[in-house]
């Protein structure tokens, strides 16, 4: 696949009272979408804002650049 990254969203999942499950979704310029899982337990909020750090020198980079 070639197509550039478009955007790279983080999304915050309550499980339990105590369990908050971080998610990723990478979306391509042609619609392609992936998920994957990045919970780190009581940094959801370090998460988000490392996700969107990293989006800007993504985007545009086709999905090979994500290891």
């Amino acid at each position: 696949m070639t197509s550039p990254i478009s955007r790279i969203t983080p999304t915050v999942t309550r499980v339990s009272d105590k369990t908050n499950w971080t998610f990723i979704e990478v979306e391509t310029s042609d619609g392609v979408r992936g998920v994957g899982e990045a919970t780190l337990y009581g940094q959801e909020e370090a998460m988000g804002a490392l996700t969107r750090g990293v989006e800007g020198d993504l985007k545009g980079q086709p999905l090979s650049a994500i290891e």
